[in-house]
């Protein structure tokens, strides 16, 4: 949902609008699937995906006039849900390999996995619509809702204040803060001309690069000392930043998750990192994937990403921090418990 990758990459996306055609698996999809299962079963262990079943793998190829013309090529896809009734999914590359793309399971569990880490307690706020200019109601786009959850986690990990009034409820707090950012950015309206969202609400774009100058500026109207830092996406800062406890922003080229035929610039919360088959994958908290769970979190691998926003309060107050964690989620249940029912309609699958 970035503006800025939308004109960076104009004029390549034209040139995609000729899909490659299929090619043969060296191993049949099923039998790919059950690989990727195995396979991803070896590092989650006890998270319900050894036990997972899956559709029948489908190849999806990129709607062609979208909104965003990524290029991204087919991919093979296959639902998944386990013995508890969670739902998930896996892609894999359209080649002989196979090589497995992305993955995620509606799970309760943040459990680091194995060869790889993973910061919990980021809140998964989605987008939900807001005044528009040019319309009654738009998205609230990826970028600035991405940083709201980005300083939700600040605000139950040390700095409460950030969010506003400790006396209002989180997810109350987290919007707030997205309106917030989205003031301090310079946010573009287009028309969902693609099916993005069920109903058609319009989507919000924003540059990346703004939203660190406008985290900046709120921290620093709500009383916070910060250190924050835009760059090109590193897996190695990716993983000293998990290492520190401290989620980071990521903007990527992705599919939709629950619509695999759409794909745009998106932002998300960077929570971890895996190793796993020779590939690195990052973990995110996606604000456009609705699932029964908060602590879902959607691994991609790492060729999908392009930029990094790292954030550091400076002066956490620990004692401070697990207090006001606790009391927050047994107030709201953002974090445990409750489904996160925005924009589920509108993000619903086909």
């Amino acid at each position: 949902m970035r503006f800025a990758l939308a004109l960076t990459l104009l004029a390549s996306f034209h040139a995609a609008l000729a899909l490659p055609p299929a090619i043969p698996p060296a191993i049949p999809p099923a039998d790919q699937a059950r690989r990727h299962l195995a396979e991803i079963a070896s590092v989650f262990a006890g998270q319900g995906w050894k036990e997972s079943r899956f559709s029948p793998p489908l190849l999806v190829s990129q709607a062609p006039g979208q909104l965003y013309e990524s290029g991204l090529p087919p991919v093979w896809k296959a639902d998944l849900v386990d013995q508890r009734g969670r739902h998930g999914y896996v892609f894999w590359e359209n080649s002989q390999s196979g090589l497995l793309l992305e993955f995620a399971l509606d799970s309760d569990s943040e459990t680091p996995p194995k060869d790889g880490a993973l910061t919990p307690g980021v809140p998964a706020l989605q987008q939900f619509p807001v005044p528009g200019r040019k319309s009654a109601n738009v998205a609230s786009g990826c970028v600035p809702t991405a940083g709201a959850s980005l300083v939700g986690y600040w605000t139950l990990h040390g700095v409460p204040e950030w969010a506003g009034s400790t006396l209002l409820p989180l997810d109350l707090r987290l919007k707030s803060t997205t309106l917030r950012l989205r003031n301090q950015m310079r946010m573009v309206e287009m028309p969902d001309t693609s099916g993005y969202t069920n109903d058609g609400t319009p989507l919000s774009g924003a540059f990346p690069a703004d939203l660190a100058a406008a985290i900046e500026k709120d921290a620093k109207e709500n009383g916070v000392s910060l250190r924050s830092e835009f760059s090109p996406f590193s897996f190695e800062q990716l993983k000293k930043e998990t290492a520190a406890s401290r989620p980071v922003l990521l903007s990527c080229l992705v599919r939709l998750p629950q619509k695999p035929q759409l794909s745009w610039g998106h932002e998300v919360v960077g929570v971890g990192w895996l190793e796993l088959g020779g590939e690195q994958y990052v973990g995110v908290k996606d604000n456009f994937y609705p699932t029964e769970s908060p602590q879902t979190v959607r691994w991609i691998r790492q060729e999908a990403f392009q930029s990094l926003i790292r954030v550091q309060p400076e002066a956490i107050n620990e004692k401070n921090s697990h207090g006001d964690q606790k009391a927050t989620q047994e107030e709201t249940g953002i974090l445990k418990g409750g489904r996160n029912k925005t924009f589920e309609k509108r993000a619903a699958d086909n």
